[in-house]
């Protein structure tokens, strides 16, 4: 009978030594989260290259869920915006072609985002999922471009 109290406090112990444990994970992990707010949303180059430096294998999760939380607050031409500005958008598509820029080329911020894209969505290809809302949020963008373009001649004439 001794023996099995022993073991059962020893047990007991374990538990509570791990509890403890995963308590101070999760509340470390809360911590570094929270510090991303400010990271979000990205609003130029210099903060896309920082970002994909920033994000390495030990930390990546802490970003795809930051992204994730941002992701499903509404549909995807809409909460990409969350992640990158406007802009930022506009200025780059996937691959890097007609004029634009690569999100390639931040390795680490673009696989990150695939994740977290498909975590949120998972009923088509992450890439064809971006390539969609960004497609979305330039079409947005050229008509307010344009709109303001037009506004502003007038007021000119």
């Amino acid at each position: 009978m001794d023996d099995m109290r022993t073991e059962l406090f020893v047990l007991t112990e374990a538990v509570e030594s791990q509890t403890a444990y995963i308590k101070h994970l999760l509340k470390r992990d809360h911590l570094k989260s929270e510090g991303l707010r400010s990271n979000f949303p990205l609003r130029s180059e210099n903060d896309l290259a920082q970002i994909n430096l920033e994000i390495t294998p030990d930390n990546k999760q802490i970003y795809v869920n930051k992204m994730i939380s941002l992701l499903r607050q509404a549909p995807l031409s809409k909460s990409i915006k969350k992640i990158m500005i406007e802009k930022l958008i506009f200025d780059h598509n996937i691959a890097g072609v007609l004029n634009k820029k690569s999100l390639k080329t931040y390795e680490s911020f673009f696989s990150a985002l695939l994740e977290a894209i498909q975590l949120t969505d998972g009923t088509q290809p992450a890439e064809k999922l971006l390539r969609g809302a960004m497609g979305r949020v330039k079409n947005n963008y050229s008509k307010m471009k344009n709109k303001t373009r037009k506004t502003q001649v007038k007021d000119g004439e």
